[in-house]
């Protein structure tokens, strides 16, 4: 699989989470999924992700590594 490409959404609410202002970029190739950077506006404050998915070993493995700053981005 190879993809590439964005995804922008103005606003979203999940479990009962109200998202605002979501940005995230996709890049997937030879085994290899990464969203970054992924970003969203929450409550006042500020998420940023990166998130790896690799699967090209015997085991997928994942990274994720996000924040979130509750003062206003």
């Amino acid at each position: 699989m190879q993809v590439e490409g964005s995804l922008a959404i103005g606003s979203a609410t999940v479990s009962n989470l109200t998202l605002t202002q979501v940005h995230v970029v996709l890049t997937a190739k030879d085994g290899v999924t990464h969203i970054a950077p992924a970003t969203a506006k929450l409550y006042g404050g500020g998420y940023s992700g990166d998130i790896t998915l690799d699967d090209r070993g015997a085991v997928a493995a994942l990274k994720i590594d996000q924040s979130i700053d509750p003062r206003s981005t």
